[in-house]
């Protein structure tokens, strides 16, 4: 062992992929997505205290014929996602235990939140636009930091990190992380969510 080391531990790992080839999906998404949310009350859950359009939490909505062509390469990265970390895809499968609809209008925002009961979660943008709120990423530790001043930021002393929209991107990152939409100015910002489970064969 040398006389110095420096590791991360405790990094938290987070996954931003483009999906290849999305255009097609992001069509079917978008050219039905009035009508879908005419046809589909919002079901904002009650204790969520920002305003934006939810298609239902604790739903499935990847198996709506709009969003099934986004099901196999969101659960591909998401396979290849635990094969990063050597999470167990042999005794155990990965499966979406639920996903939804987020629609934002101009000045709509989302609280900072996790997905309890889920190992990963995971974001995917069919449209993007430079004045959609970015998404923000809290650091687990953030209440617990005082502003120790730094020269330089990186992701190892920040303690959140902003994240803009991209489109036909998919960002996966474990469900007990802290994340918030800060205020949206676009006319509309769409992203649809996943949580997903490792469940015994």
């Amino acid at each position: 062992m040398s006389d110095t080391l420096f590791n991360g531990f405790f990094a938290v790992p987070v996954l931003q992929k483009r999906i290849p080839k999305a255009d097609k999906i992001n069509k079917g998404i978008l050219d039905n997505l009035d009508t879908f949310i005419k046809n589909n009350k919002n079901k904002k859950p009650i204790n969520w205290c920002c305003e934006l359009y939810v298609s239902g939490v604790g739903e499935n909505i990847i198996n709506h014929p709009n969003f099934l062509p986004l099901k196999e390469p969101v659960l591909s990265i998401a396979n290849e996602f635990c094969e990063l970390l050597e999470y167990d895809t042999v005794n155990y499968k990965l499966k979406i235990r639920d996903s939804w609809l987020n629609a934002y209008s101009a000045g709509h925002s989302q609280e900072t939140h996790n997905h309890p009961d889920s190992d990963i979660s995971a974001i995917y943008y069919p449209c993007a636009s430079k004045e959609d709120g970015p998404l923000v990423f809290k650091s687990p530790f953030h209440d617990n930091m005082r502003c120790t001043p730094i020269l330089k930021q990186n992701e190892r002393n920040l303690t959140q990190m902003f994240v803009r929209p991209v489109e036909s991107a998919l960002i996966m990152f474990p469900s007990y992380l802290l994340h918030s939409v800060m205020p949206n100015k676009s006319e509309r910002r769409v992203s649809i969510a996943f949580n997903f489970v490792l469940e015994s064969n």
